[in-house]
């Protein structure tokens, strides 16, 4: 025997199916055993699956930007250590945006567990403007502060403009009656404000901290090629 049981459409996949639970306990009994279905109960349960899996996911696509983003640096910008310094700051993106859905009561659905994987691809390319902006600026003889300075004034100041618009955009979803649209809204406004900030504050503190053990200073390095011709001589 089969009982339809009507669901709210609006709620979300794990209150569905916690409905559906009491409603299948309330009937079972007897020679009559109830079990519950239905498409909340079932994606409800590969939510639960995808939730198990989300860590190992995350930590395998940080590792292989990492990688990435290091081999990269290698060829492009001449510093292997710059591309691992570029990858860290995404590791306190991910642990906020984490923190902002249990602050603001995101849950986790099957699309918020889909853009939490997205949220590193959000994340990083802040870090590689302001990280490659600040290898530029070295290359045109500028010192690390000067460096930075322009990189976070000129390339900052153009992913301000970038994140108030496009966060400004998403913030729409906030006002749509369905729960899953505002959890999507408030998902990717949080990951795109959380990636501005540690571009632009926790990105240069980090370089600064590369650069006292891998980049010599311009008088640094004459003083050291300088010292190479002496002893040469």
């Amino acid at each position: 025997m089969r009982a339809l049981v009507p669901v709210d459409p609006a709620a979300t996949y794990p209150d569905q199916a916690d409905g559906m639970r009491t409603v299948a306990a309330a009937g079972d009994g007897g020679p009559v055993t109830a079990t519950a279905v239905g498409a909340g109960t079932l994606n409800a349960a590969e939510l639960s699956i995808i939730a198990d899996n989300i860590l190992q996911t995350l930590v395998l696509a940080l590792v292989a930007v990492g990688v990435l983003l290091t081999v990269v640096y290698r060829f492009v910008a001449g510093s292997a250590t710059l591309g691992t310094v570029t990858a860290v700051p995404i590791v306190v993106v991910t642990a906020l945006v984490v923190g902002g859905m249990w602050l603001f009561g995101v849950p986790l659905t099957l699309l918020t567990a889909l853009l939490l994987s997205l949220v590193i691809g959000l994340g990083i390319d802040y870090n590689i403007h302001i990280s490659d902006r600040f290898a530029q600026e070295l290359e045109r003889g500028r010192t690390v502060q000067g460096a930075l300075l322009e990189a976070t004034t000129g390339t900052g100041g153009a992913l301000l403009g970038s994140t108030l618009t496009s966060a400004g955009a998403f913030s729409a979803l906030l006002l749509h009656p369905h729960p899953q649209f505002q959890s999507f809204g408030t998902l990717v406004v949080l990951a795109m404000v959380t990636s501005f900030v540690v571009a632009v504050f926790v990105l240069p503190s980090l370089i600064t901290v590369w650069a006292r053990f891998f980049h010599a200073a311009p008088a640094d390095a004459d003083r050291a090629t300088a010292s190479a011709v002496s002893q040469d001589d």
